[in-house]
């Protein structure tokens, strides 16, 4: 057990907490420590109190592409819920947006100054924070391709700012591994109303086609294996439909598991086990899990 004791004195955190409210799929066990900062002052002291004392310190955003286990989370799960880390600001064609801003907010605000780029971005649910550490996108563009710089946390609570020629987005990952990432500056294009609007409604319809609801479904729940496609491998071992517990494999898109009533974590994880073996047993394929477990 860690010392989050060196923690209690801090107004802004909470033990024993449930982290099934928080994440997409409703489900899992309670984070030993959740922290709520209201300030980067406050974020500061918390990262700086976690380092020095080695207790484990994992972001929280829109809890999309998460599981919790049932057991728990132990150290501190931080949000970045507070309208500090949520403010979005607009100048010219450059954006600069705190990483707890929800993506939906981000394109509506860009669409209201008239700015495009971000069309690939519409239905991802989740946060901005997320969405960059992930590359978030579609198979035409992806979100690190409009990044012109972000601001991070280092250890010690030090803002640095990190320029594009230090980012690295590749497929559905990026190389920003510090401990907190604070904002990012994008740099969009003016777009008239009317075509902003097509290509906003032709990107929906795409996710539309190849995923189902963004409200009943988690995935991407594996990587795609180098030159094949998680999904496609998926369907043509038959797993469709298949079900252990409350979690279902998409018949739309296997890489995305549906979700029944009562399921739990283990449920998703034993599916994904089982999807896992089947592949690897028809196609001598190994899925990895792209999708983050606690």
């Amino acid at each position: 057990m860690e010392d989050t004791g060196a923690l209690k004195d801090l107004g802004f955190v909470q033990f024993n907490q449930m982290l099934a409210p928080f994440t997409h799929a409703g489900v899992g066990g309670p984070a030993e420590v959740l922290a709520v900062p209201q300030s980067r002052e406050d974020l500061a002291r918390l990262v700086r109190i976690c380092f020095e004392k080695k207790i484990p310190l994992r972001v929280l955003g829109g809890g999309t592409n998460l599981l919790v286990r049932s057991a728990g989370v132990s150290g501190v799960v931080l949000r970045l819920a507070q309208p500090e880390f949520q403010k979005i600001e607009i100048t010219g064609n450059k954006v600069r947006a705190g990483t707890g801003t929800e993506v939906l907010e981000l394109l509506k605000a860009a669409s209201l100054a008239g700015l495009g780029g971000l069309e690939s971005l519409v239905g991802v649910a989740g946060t901005l924070g997320g969405a960059l550490i992930t590359n978030a996108g579609d198979e035409r563009n992806a979100i690190g391709q409009l990044v012109r710089g972000v601001e991070v946390m280092e250890q010690d609570g030090t803002i640095v700012h990190r320029d594009r020629e230090e980012l690295r987005f590749e497929e559905h990952t990026s190389n920003i591994d510090e401990p907190v990432i604070l904002s990012v500056e994008l740099e969009l294009e003016p777009t008239a109303e009317t075509q902003l609007v097509r290509r906003l409604r032709r990107a929906l319809i795409r996710r539309m086609a190849h995923q189902p609801p963004v409200h009943q479904a988690v995935g991407r729940i594996f990587r795609d294996p180098r030159g094949l496609d998680a999904a496609d491998l998926i369907s043509k071992a038959g797993l469709g439909r298949t079900k252990v517990g409350g979690a279902e494999v998409s018949d739309k898109n296997g890489n995305y598991f549906v979700l029944t009533p009562g399921v739990t974590t283990e449920d998703l994880l034993r599916l994904s086990d089982l999807v896992r073996e089947r592949v690897q047993e028809r196609f001598h394929v190994s899925l990895e899990r792209e999708i983050t477990v606690w």
